[in-house]
């Protein structure tokens, strides 16, 4: 118990103690201030509604809770694990009714700012020489991004390092530069390609794609409820048949092994950074049996999650696959 208390203590974040201890950075800025410098926004509450509000190239995401984003006529809801990019200038509606705290964190990043990482990554020496201010600007798709990743990782150790202690501006700075190297290589590491579906136009490759990925990202945003294949195939319009042809394709493994993985890997989180009985969790990640909710865990940890929970040394919450892609060569 002593050492869940610890782990607790060690992710708690409170935005206003957060704000009050860092009063010369960028969190929670004027609107007026957005795109010209990184910055934070975060908050806790159980109901907000913001409707299409045209920001700056933006990652969203949540330290605990689930909050609901509409972008691009999609709904993604976004937990502490997944998070999803908003491109720059793009109107989005955030919203949330839940009955538990839901606490946001999002990085702002400054106009320009991930084109300059990722030139600055992708240049060879002569050109970088040459012309040391090229960049070209980032159209990122919007995908909910599932699973846990480095860029998550990074970012709860960052807001960590804020709720603990005033963090020096060339911290910030330093912090920012690090979580932008992060997310240009995921980003460029885990976005399927339209190739490794199999049809004979690219154009009905892409649009499939862009369908199953749809589905995909509706199966990740409603695990935590009694959600089927099915439903994702009807909300990609695509045939169920179809659906899991070319989910497998895209993504490397099933869509109900994207699911399974997606919640048991939700659920360690939850067991590793929570005290919330295990009965809660298993209905908060879409189960409704803890028997087979424990069997289930014990497949894909070799552990219980009662002794997962007690365990002292901290689990790789990466174990189980949200997307297998196929091989790049």
């Amino acid at each position: 118990m002593a050492q869940l208390e610890q782990r607790r203590r060690s992710v708690a974040f409170l935005p206003r103690k957060v704000a009050s201890l860092n009063p010369g950075l960028a969190i929670n800025p004027p609107t007026e201030t957005f795109g010209f410098q990184n910055a934070i926004l975060t908050g806790t509450s159980r109901r907000y509604f913001v409707p299409d509000f045209p920001g700056p190239l933006s990652l969203k995401a949540t330290l605990q809770g689930t909050s609901t984003w509409k972008v691009d006529g999609r709904e993604c809801r976004v937990s502490e694990s997944t998070y999803l990019l908003v491109n720059a200038g793009q109107p989005y509606t955030i919203m949330y009714d839940e009955p538990h705290d839901v606490t946001t964190f999002v990085l702002l990043f400054r106009n320009g700012y991930l084109e300059e990482i990722s030139g600055g990554m992708h240049l060879s020496e002569r050109p970088m020489l040459d012309d040391p201010f090229r960049s070209e600007r980032i159209e990122v798709p919007i995908r909910l991004h599932a699973g846990e990743s480095d860029v998550l990782r990074k970012l709860r150790s960052f807001a960590n390092e804020l709720g603990r202690t005033p963090v020096a501006p060339e911290i910030w700075d330093l912090r920012f530069h690090e979580l932008g190297v992060t997310l240009v290589k995921e980003m460029g590491s885990s976005a399927p390609r339209a190739s490794d579906i199999s049809a004979s136009k690219e154009s009905t490759r892409l649009e499939l794609l862009r369908r199953v990925s749809i589905g995909r990202d509706f199966l990740v945003s409603m695990s935590d409820t009694p959600v089927t294949v099915e439903h994702a195939a009807r909300v990609a319009c695509i045939s169920t048949f179809h659906f899991h042809r070319v989910f497998a394709q895209a993504f490397g493994l099933s869509p109900h092994l994207c699911l399974r993985n997606f919640r048991m890997q939700r659920a360690a989180h939850m067991l590793q950074f929570s005290d919330e009985p295990i009965a809660d969790i298993v209905l908060r990640v879409g189960l409704q049996s803890a028997s087979s909710f424990s069997e289930a865990f014990r497949r894909q940890y070799g552990i219980s999650p009662i002794l997962f929970r007690r365990a002292k040394h901290n689990w790789d919450l990466r174990s189980p696959a949200i997307v297998s892609y196929p091989r790049r060569d």
